[in-house]
């Protein structure tokens, strides 16, 4: 009777402490894992974030070589570009200019999506960067608006958890400073003039003679657009 009588007690005892002991697990299982998708969380929203400003920046660089390396083009080869908007979204993407190599091919929209990729891998994702598209279009006399849409799917096994986003940013990319491809075209490259916007007032006749000399490039709606001086 002792035996089952103590028996019984240690019973008694015992169950609680099992059932705490479970529950002690399950809540640290709980904690643990709240933990685990927060880090996660902080981090795909910190990369998500570097994105979002690495873009922007990204695309005015990769476009304004790929208009000076089109220039470049023209000035050696003496001849217009065919479209314009399509070969400057070549040269943005592959580096080439009518399939020739230029000095981009060490900085191109797909270079960058591949930095993406190593970046994502850095943080601990199964990265996976798509360039969707490019559209290159005429904003004004000084600037061309270049778009880009790109994709990006993160996953992490560990913790279950999956990102897709598009990531979508058009600019207006400064041509100043870049030199007029129609002086090259219509002089056989034996003339050239930078586009500069002018930094004065032009009012008057005194002011147009200022603009002339300095060579001032004045805004007109009735111009053509630099895509159309391109080709």
């Amino acid at each position: 009777m002792k035996g089952i009588f103590y028996s019984t007690i240690t019973v008694i005892f015992i169950i609680p402490m099992l059932v705490f002991t479970f529950a002690y697990l399950d809540s640290f299982r709980a904690v643990s894992q709240t933990t685990t998708s927060k880090a996660v969380g902080d981090k795909i929203a910190s990369f998500s974030k570097s994105i979002d400003s690495d873009l922007p920046r990204a695309v005015e660089i990769i476009a304004k070589r790929s208009i000076e390396a089109n220039i470049n083009h023209i000035e050696s080869s003496g001849a217009s570009l065919d479209d314009a908007e399509f070969r400057i979204q070549e040269s943005m993407t592959n580096g080439t200019v009518f399939g020739n190599s230029t000095v981009l091919n060490n900085f191109t929209i797909s270079l960058w999506a591949n930095i993406l990729n190593s970046k994502g891998s850095a943080y601990g994702f199964d990265t996976s960067v798509d360039i969707l598209s490019i559209n290159i279009t005429p904003i004004d006399s000084y600037h061309v608006g270049v778009g880009v849409i790109i994709s990006v799917n993160m996953s992490d096994s560990g913790s279950n958890t999956n990102l897709y986003r598009v990531y979508d940013t058009t600019i207006p990319v400064s041509v100043e400073g870049l030199v007029d491809p129609l002086y090259l075209l219509y002089t056989n490259g034996l003339i050239k003039r930078t586009i500069r916007a002018p930094n004065i007032t032009v009012y008057g006749a005194a002011s147009v003679d200022i603009a002339v000399v300095r060579e001032f490039y004045m805004q007109s709606a009735d111009g053509p657009s630099f895509l159309d001086r391109l080709e």
